[in-house]
């Protein structure tokens, strides 16, 4: 597109939009991977669904495309336009409202960190948060939304439980696993690629102060693997929260549990987690405990701005999990990261006896009980391009590896996919999301983020 061209996208979206209009900088060229770049023509930040609808109505008209951004936390540039319209949705204030005693109907655009924090002003929680809370409602239920608690409540998108989508074609639906639900399967966990996830309706929990807490530590990644296999048999009562680091010279792992109440919490911290776990190296009772996570997790996230996140995740079942991880540990110890590979993150995930299917979902298709996560967070300087092809090289190593265990990875991460690859992971559930995307945007009008086999 050239600039002519531009300016009369930017005219046209101007004519119809209440809310803000205007042309890019160098921050919306980018998102956290800061590897991928790629400049819209112009970016909407809409006030209200009608400046959504006219964003589609211009693409129709002009053959334009249409990105969706909230934080923009993709790492291999899902968020970023090529030329296109980024309507970009993220505010810093708590756009909710009870519709009962349990569920909130909530913005898209609503940051987790100010949702949570209006929550417990009135004694609720949201049932599973990410550990870093800046991230929007819509954003993070686009990729399917995981953190400590997904061990014990399974991913954010369990507890949805309607969502109203904006549609190419200007009509909105409310939908839910009964109601348009192909369209509510794959609107969550699924990139936004059905339409603009404009508001959705979501359970909330008591919301409990106080966590019992236990840190262990291990010498070996053998012995910190052997330690989480009393979870696949496990009939008692399962922890609130679990997370797991390797990284900083150790291996780590982190259990906690939820109480209402301070005595209770101290009354029970001498109360073993597994008798497979070694002794704890601490063990104490924290309050507020996710909020203190959020502000500890932003102090790394945002510590680096002239850096590659090559960061990406990945979901298995126990057995693959450890064959997975052992595997990623001999690449690091040859060198194939460089020293690059500064944390590996660990999450484990029980979903709901009967969950919902979401077919692009990274747990969905693993069997049950439990299937575990493995992040690996690469942080590479800018500019030392020969470093992040080693990078990715290792990267593309490991998703062949995560494939031919029958793993899945998380899509908002650096995965280098192509039509071949899209069929091995999700088979006639890849079909049926090509036939919607036919149907519900026959246009092409909103940007695929896998622009190798979008057809």
């Amino acid at each position: 597109m050239n600039e002519n061209q531009r300016g009369s996208l930017y005219r046209l979206i101007q004519s119809g939009v209440q809310g803000e209009v205007f042309l890019p900088d160098d921050a919306r060229s980018s998102d956290f991977g800061g590897v991928v770049r790629r400049t819209p023509s112009v970016v909407v930040k809409p006030q209200h669904e009608g400046d959504v609808f006219h964003c589609f109505s211009v693409a129709r008209e002009t053959g334009a495309t249409v990105s969706f951004r909230g934080a923009g936390h993709s790492c291999h540039g899902q968020t970023l336009s090529d030329g296109g319209i980024l309507i970009e949705s993220l505010a810093d204030s708590a756009e909710f409202r009870f519709i009962d005693d349990e569920q909130v109907e909530v913005s898209s655009k609503t940051r987790w960190h100010h949702l949570e924090s209006g929550l417990n002003e009135q004694g609720r929680s949201v049932p599973v948060v990410t550990d870093y809370l800046d991230l929007s409602v819509g954003g993070t239920l686009s990729v399917g939304g995981y953190g400590i608690n997904s061990i014990a409540r399974g991913a954010q998108v369990d507890h949805v439980t309607k969502l109203r989508l904006l549609l190419p074609d200007g009509t909105a639906r409310w939908c839910s696993e009964n109601e348009h639900g192909d369209l509510f399967r794959f609107s969550l966990a699924g990139l936004g690629q059905m339409g603009f996830i404009d508001k959705v309706v979501t359970k909330t929990i008591p919301h409990d102060r106080f966590t019992r807490l236990y840190q262990y530590s291990y010498g070996n990644i053998v012995e910190f693997l052997d330690s989480l296999a009393w979870m696949q048999e496990w009939s008692g009562p399962w922890p609130s929260h679990f997370c797991a680091l390797i990284g900083y010279g150790g291996i780590f792992s982190e259990f906690g549990f939820e109480h209402n109440d301070r005595r209770e919490a101290e009354a029970r911290l001498n109360t073993e987690v597994s008798t497979d776990l070694p002794a704890p190296r601490f063990k104490g009772v924290h309050q507020d405990y996710r909020l203190a996570l959020h502000r500890s997790l932003a102090g790394y996230i945002n510590k680096d701005e002239d850096v590659y996140r090559v960061w990406a995740d990945y979901a298995f079942d126990y057995s693959s999990f450890r064959r997975f991880l052992l595997f990623v540990a001999a690449l690091r110890f040859k060198g194939a990261f460089g020293n690059f590979l500064d944390r590996i993150y660990i999450l484990a995930c029980r979903r709901p006896e009967t969950p919902t299917p979401f077919p692009l979902e990274i747990c969905g298709a693993l069997p049950p009980p439990i299937k575990f996560g493995v992040g690996l967070y690469n942080t590479v300087p800018q500019g030392d391009r020969r470093a992040l092809n080693q990078v990715t090289r290792a990267m593309k190593i490991c998703l062949d590896k995560c494939m031919e265990l029958q793993g899945r990875p998380y899509l908002y991460g650096w995965h280098e996919l192509d039509a071949t690859r899209m069929q091995k992971l999700y088979g006639p559930d890849y079909d049926r999301f090509l036939e919607l995307k036919r149907q519900h945007d026959p246009n092409n009008i909103i940007e695929s983020p896998w622009q190798a086999y979008a057809t």
